[in-house]
Parts: C-alpha cells; sequence; structure tokens
C-alpha cells in the first residue's frame, strides 16, 4: 500500500507542478508529503471503518476497467476537436 500512497503523492505533485521527489526532505516537498501522509490515513480510516484496505484496490480496479471505456471515448472525442 505504500507504494500507492507515493505513486499517487507523485502525479498529485506533477499536476500541480510542486516541488518533488523522496531525496528532499518535508520543507523542500511539503504537498508531496502530506499527499503521501493524506493517503495513508485514508488507508487506516478504509480498516477503520471496516473496509479492508487488501480488497479495496481490487474493488477499484473493477470500478477502474469498467468506467475506462467511457472516459476514453470522451478523451478522444476532445482529442478530435483539437485538430
Amino acid at each position: 500500500m505504500p507504494v500507492l500512497a507515493g505513486a499517487s503523492a507523485y502525479a498529485v505533485a506533477e499536476l500541480f507542478s510542486w516541488h518533488e521527489g523522496l531525496s528532499q526532505k518535508f520543507s523542500g516537498a511539503r504537498g508531496r508529503y502530506w499527499v503521501i501522509i493524506a493517503s495513508m490515513l485514508a488507508g487506516m480510516l478504509l480498516n477503520f471503518i471496516g473496509i479492508n484496505p487488501i480488497r479495496a484496490p481490487y474493488y477499484a480496479a473493477i470500478v477502474n476497467g469498467t468506467i475506462a471505456p467511457f472516459l476514453m471515448y470522451f478523451i478522444f472525442r476532445i482529442d478530435e476537436t483539437r485538430r
């Protein structure tokens, strides 16, 4: 699970053009580290409210696989309008 927190933190940092990198201290990449902290707390919260945090990514993958074709359709439509 910590890999998912790090990957999401990297993606959010890239999205907002924040400083990122595990080689930087907390003061140098606060946004990235806060996303890691929030992701880890969300995972712990899932366990405390009765959702199995090991099964949650499995169900998230099912939802992602179900929604992906629709998202791809809209992305392709947006691309067509830009040409």
